[in-house]
């Protein structure tokens, strides 16, 4: 039995499979959630912030208010998986611009053939489309391998995807002084250099954390993020309410470089059951000759090798050339696309992948130079 807990709720649809001891319960708002299914969500988020309940929330707020979904599976009255999804466009995954990982939340006895229930209620209500994006994820995850066959015993037809590459570095008890010692000498020269000028210069580099110099640091943030070479922020909200979350747990290393007063270059960090994810980084291209982000990124490392002591710093989304000057080793996110064959716009998208792909088996390439 699916119950649908929002406030605009739809009569509860039966699953055919569903037994008296197994039910599907699906929260409209994160404030409906029981307190066993937030317990799984925290577990999921001691692993990596972006798969917690905090996250999941600040999404549904800012990007997916009228969209977002909790699946829950219950068993004998019992909390077994929750799968945050959303029924915009794309469906799938609630996940966004700003997700760098996306994972379900399993626990460790629940069974595959019991998350097929919630694979199922996809088909159902206002979840239903033809087809399914879950991404970005780790395919090397168990919860990957369940979520696609779990997909697949529903009657959903499941392709894999690539999304992007990860740049990270392992650092268990790594200090900064090894660290920067293995880092090229061009590097190494550079931030000694230009740290020592932006010093002469009434410059500083500082590290917040929370407390007093916080809203400070978060108009800095926002005033140097609009004189970058970057796109406005499509929903700043979710930025600095998340800036203000990290803060409160905790979690926050906001980077700011200063020039006097003037803030010229800041970087969002976010270290958490230790590891340092890179969230956001800029700085104001009419001070680019100071190469302040190079010196943020320095301080920054230095802060989380020796004083945070992270096993890991992740640069999250993208193969950008930069992040191999930082990090040692790279991975990749992969999503999974769910097609609903009993729908015609599943069968719409089916039919467009698999003619894409005959194409580039079949169709030349480069057709030959007829003038030669």
């Amino acid at each position: 039995m699916i119950v649908w807990m929002g406030a605009n709720a739809i009569p509860p649809v039966d699953i055919a499979a569903a037994t008296a001891a197994s039910s599907v319960e699906i929260a409209t708002h994160s404030e409906q959630l029981s307190l066993d299914a937030l317990a799984l969500l925290e577990v999921a988020g001691r692993r990596n912030v972006e798969c917690g309940p905090a996250w999941f929330a600040l999404l549904a707020k800012h990007l997916f208010p009228e969209n977002a979904s909790w699946l829950i599976l219950r068993q004998r009255d019992k909390c077994q998986a929750v799968w945050p999804v959303q029924s915009g466009r794309p469906a799938g995954a609630m996940s966004s611009y700003y997700t760098a990982l996306y994972a379900p939340s399993h626990s460790a006895d629940v069974s595959s053939s019991s998350l097929v229930e919630l694979a199922r209620a996809l088909r159902k209500g206002r979840l239903n489309a033809g087809v399914h994006y879950f991404s970005p994820m780790d395919p090397d995850c168990v919860e990957f391998e369940a979520m696609e066959s779990a997909l697949t015993q529903a009657g959903f037809v499941t392709l894999r995807y690539f999304r992007f590459v990860n740049w990270y570095l392992p650092c268990q008890g790594l200090i900064w002084s090894q660290y920067f010692a293995e880092r090229k000498g061009a590097l190494r020269n550079t931030v000694r250099r230009m740290g020592k000028k932006l010093m002469a210069e009434d410059g500083k580099l500082e590290i917040i954390t929370g407390g007093d110099r916080l809203a400070a640091g978060l108009a800095a943030y926002e005033r140097v993020y609009a004189a970058s070479w970057k796109q406005s922020e499509p929903f700043p909200g979710f930025v600095r309410e998340l800036m203000v979350l990290c803060a409160q747990q905790g979690w926050l290393r906001l980077g700011v470089a200063w020039l006097g007063d003037f803030a010229i270059a800041a970087q969002f960090w976010i270290v958490a059951h230790g590891r340092a994810e890179i969230f956001k980084v800029a700085y104001d291209e009419a001070y680019k000759v100071h190469t302040a982000g190079t010196l943020l990124t320095a301080a920054l490392m230095e802060h989380v090798l020796d004083h945070d002591r992270v096993s890991e710093v992740d640069y999250l989304i993208g193969d950008d050339p930069y992040k191999k000057t930082w990090m040692s080793h790279r991975r990749e996110r992969w999503g999974i696309a769910a097609y609903n064959p009993r729908t015609v716009s599943g069968l719409v998208g089916l039919t467009r992948h698999f003619a894409g792909q005959l194409k580039r088996r079949w169709w030349p390439r480069s057709q030959p130079d007829t003038n030669v």
